[in-house]
């Protein structure tokens, strides 16, 4: 008997979008202690939907270059568009973007095109966003969402400590 690969159709076309509890949490903190998104971009969604739970509020635009995963999320109703992260385009900027575990290294230049000009951006430190960012001189930190509680960390020097061993938690920037 051979293994036969499944294809993306095959793996997505009844998939059911997925919500990260950790993450729900933490944005819902976000959200109640310093900003109540009214536009969210989840770049490189895969089938995560986790926005969806934490900004109930908020328009939502998904976006994933898989056209698969793309339409699991219109068949529940939500908005995605199928593009290049790099060149994708939108109406409006967002004044929240989530680079929550891109699937590659993005450049400054890629995370910040999307935001408003005070926009917010949160990443984790997957592929190194949350460590670039806070050499940019584009973005003023504001802190990190620890998984405790959770809680607000606002120590630069204590955020670069916990990048080294929990690429999790998630760091706040906000678009100067």
């Amino acid at each position: 008997m051979t293994n036969t690969p499944l294809t993306d159709e095959q793996i997505y076309g009844h998939a059911s979008p997925q919500h990260d509890k950790r993450y729900v949490r933490d944005l819902s903190f976000f959200r109640d202690t310093i900003h109540s998104p009214s536009r969210v971009l989840y770049p490189c969604c895969n089938i995560d939907a986790t926005p969806v739970k934490a900004f109930p509020d908020a328009h939502i635009d998904f976006l994933d270059d898989s056209p698969e995963k793309v339409a699991m999320f219109k068949r529940r109703g939500l908005d995605a568009v199928c593009a290049d992260v790099n060149t994708a385009t939108f109406d409006a900027p967002h004044d929240l973007v989530l680079w929550i575990n891109p699937g590659f290294m993005p450049s400054n230049d890629t995370v910040l095109r999307y935001s408003s000009s005070d926009g917010y951006i949160i990443g984790d430190n997957h592929y190194w966003t949350g460590r670039n960012l806070l050499d940019s001189d584009a973005v003023r930190l504001v802190g990190m969402i620890r998984d405790i509680d959770p809680k607000l960390t606002t120590d630069p020097e204590v955020i670069k400590d916990i990048m080294r061993t929990d690429v999790r938690s998630l760091m706040i920037f906000q678009k100067k």
